[in-house]
């Protein structure tokens, strides 16, 4: 049978580990349950013969007793296992109408039945009702109701409870009259509450409903007893008893039952939750990795094109360079908008501030798209108007990005148009405005009727197909890069849109190109300085080695270059013990053997090497690796691969001059400090 059963269950395909906390709060139902058999029992004895055998007063009764007070017992000890206030409240109602019940039907078997002459039964009476209102009050928090009944339900509970402050100094008739408003307002106020509830779809509120059906039954039926004057007040009592039992058993497992739903709802969404925190982890790394393993192969690509590129090469040679470059520009692109798009998700874009030529990026950009154009049999013209900058600072990937973006958006929508991009000044330093113009476009103001806010980036990050469907939109690809350059726009301090005005469509970007200024005369200057000067590459890209070796060459640089971090760290520890040194390392982030944090520690702290090189570290476009960290560590600057041969002579430069800088000022404090090492010129001699 067992074997049965296991079959039924694994056909059906239940998951029954998700039912664990039932199968803990299997005992709870089953007392819950067993308590519900006493009344019944009772019915199923014959009236006649318990009526004339005394069975309600020598068994039911203490039968029942007990089954009140094991509810009692559950109920208090769940009110402070799960910190529920309202089982408190269910055990307040049950104790004070079991004795409530109990001395009435003491006072019945005695003759002597009074109510209005009972102080005790009085209290317990008003207690009754305010426990009851407390449990209306916090079975369920109010939503979208107004302050008023809130207020109202607490000055109805706090009327209540002055009435048992003030009954015991009154006469008999005031006290029943009060007795009757009481019972009236209490009415009123279930009442009404149990309309607010069943308007706000609370949950378990049928449950609710039928045991204040019970208790309201109860009431109505205990207040109006001295009418009925039954004289088998056993029968009467015992099932107020019953029916006081029910109802509280009934509360009881309501909120047991919400407790466990409640406890598996946030069992799940907390399953949920770490599941999702764990892709996203997952899904982060393995950007990380791809980033990693593409970038540098990509940036050796492109930095070789452009060697052979500066050679003297055919025309047919030339052309297919370009294709080879445009080809690694085209997977980088892709690689940099797939980690903006997660890191605009994440919230982590960062950018960097480095010197570049801008007049030259615009240049290739539109001759790398004039190229795209004349495949669709489209136009395209490109003639500034004005001087554009030609050294500015800011992120160069991130600009080409945006520019890209508004140039493919163009040239995407175009219908074999002429299409034309201008550059102006505006009237704020500093700041230009970028505008393209096609004469023949398709799109529409229906295809703008997208934005980052509306769009699912987890879907729009699948690059695997053209299209995307999200929340019934269809997505291009050329959509999600120009969502991209929006906000890499709008981070940048300027703006991307586009613009239908009587079937002519524009677009206008505006970006602040601040200019950067040389901390010598010229760039010549900083040729003679990179002159002569040592450098270490230390990379386990062959190709970015040769990259970085051939241009550091070119400007009359002693390079060597090595794999890996501990022959580097071998070469230093050689060097420092023949008194010679590096006068700058740059190593990758990803080097081989070492920690790239660890790698520049070694190199500040165990070897002596006067003056200090400077380092220069070589990373992904989102490195966790921060600038502060960065310095910390003794790292004077981090690159974004690839680089730029003026961007990385600059760097190089400048970082070179800053460093001497210091190094004469270390001098000449520690000149000051030992005067006996000053040098005296003779006397006569103009200082």
């Amino acid at each position: 049978m067992s074997k049965l059963l296991r079959s039924m269950r694994h056909r059906v395909g239940i998951n029954w580990s998700s039912f664990t906390p039932i199968k803990k709060a299997r005992s709870k139902q089953i007392v819950l349950s067993a308590l519900l058999f006493f009344p019944l029992l009772a019915h199923a004895v014959p009236y006649n013969q318990v009526l004339e055998s005394g069975f309600w007063s020598t068994q039911a009764l203490p039968a029942l007793m007990g089954a009140l007070a094991l509810l009692l017992c559950v109920s208090l000890f769940h009110s402070v296992l799960l910190d529920d206030s309202r089982l408190a409240y269910v055990s307040g109602f049950l104790i004070t109408t079991a004795a409530l019940i109990i001395l009435s039907w003491n006072t019945t078997l005695h003759n002597s039945w009074s109510f209005n002459q009972a102080p005790l039964r009085q209290g317990l009476f008003l207690a009754e009702l305010l426990f009851q209102l407390l449990l209306l009050y916090h079975f369920a928090p109010f939503r979208g109701v107004s302050r008023a009944w809130p207020r109202l339900m607490r000055a109805g509970m706090v009327a209540i409870l002055s009435v048992a402050f003030i009954i015991p100094f009154l006469s008999a008739a005031a006290t029943l009259l009060i007795l009757k408003a009481t019972m009236t307002l209490f009415i009123a106020l279930c009442t009404g509450h149990l309309w607010q509830l069943l308007k706000q779809d609370v949950p378990y509120f049928s449950y609710l409903c039928a045991a204040q059906a019970i208790s309201m039954i109860f009431c109505i039926t205990f207040w109006f007893y001295d009418i009925l004057n039954h004289e088998n007040s056993a029968i009467y009592h015992v099932a107020l008893l019953a029916g006081l039992l029910f109802e509280c058993a009934l509360l009881t497992y309501t909120f047991i039952h919400q407790y466990m739903h409640n406890a598996q709802q946030r069992l799940r969404e907390h399953y949920q939750h770490s599941r999702e925190r764990h892709l996203k982890k997952q899904y982060s790394e393995t950007l990380r990795r791809i980033d990693s393993e593409l970038r540098t192969p990509i940036s050796g690509v492109i930095g070789v094109a452009e060697l052979l590129l500066d050679t003297r090469l055919s025309r047919h040679q030339q052309d297919h360079i370009l294709t080879i470059r445009r080809a690694g520009d085209k997977l980088m692109k892709w690689l940099n908008r797939l980690n903006d798009w997660r890191a605009l998700q994440l919230g982590r874009l960062s950018f960097d501030s480095i010197p570049f030529d801008f007049s030259t990026l615009i240049h290739k950009l539109s001759d790398d798209l004039k190229a795209k154009a004349q495949d669709r049999k489209i136009t395209f013209h490109f003639q500034p108007q004005h001087e554009l900058p030609a050294l500015v600072k800011g992120d160069p990937a991130r600009i080409k990005q945006i520019l890209s973006g508004m140039l493919e958006m163009a040239i995407h929508y175009s219908e074999q148009g002429i299409i034309t991009l201008s550059i102006e000044p505006t009237p704020f330093k500093n700041r230009w405005q970028l505008t393209v113009r096609d004469s023949q476009s398709g799109l529409q103001k229906e295809d703008l009727n997208f934005s980052r806010a509306t769009a699912d980036v987890d879907h729009l990050l699948d690059t695997s197909s053209s299209q995307h469907s999200v929340y019934g939109h269809r997505y291009e690809s050329q959509q999600r890069n120009w969502l991209i350059a929006q906000e890499l726009a709008h981070k940048l301090g300027g703006y991307l849109r586009a613009v239908i005005e009587d079937g002519q469509v524009s677009y206008h970007c505006e970006l602040n190109l601040i200019r950067h200024s040389l901390l010598q005369h010229s760039e010549h200057a900083y040729d003679e300085l990179l002159c002569h000067k040592r450098v270490l590459v230390v990379d386990d890209s062959t190709s970015s080695r040769k990259v970085i070796a051939k241009r550091a060459s070119n400007w009359g640089m002693k390079v060597t270059a090595l794999p890996n971090a501990a022959d580097a760290l071998a070469l230093l520890y050689s060097i420092e013990k023949l008194g010679s040194a590096f006068d700058v390392i740059i190593f990758d982030q990803d080097t081989q053997g070492i920690d790239a944090l660890k790698f520049a520690q070694k190199i500040m702290d165990e070897t002596q090497l006067q003056p200090k090189p400077v380092l220069i570290m070589l990373s992904g476009m989102h490195s966790e690796i921060k600038s502060t960290s960065g310095r910390q560590h003794g790292i004077n600057r981090l690159l974004s691969k690839p680089i730029d041969a003026r961007t990385l002579k600059i760097t190089l430069a400048e970082e070179l001059t800053v460093a001497q800088a210091r190094q004469a000022q270390t001098d000449d404090q520690t000149d000051h400090a030992h005067p006996n090492n000053m040098k005296f010129l003779p006397i006569g001699t103009a200082s």
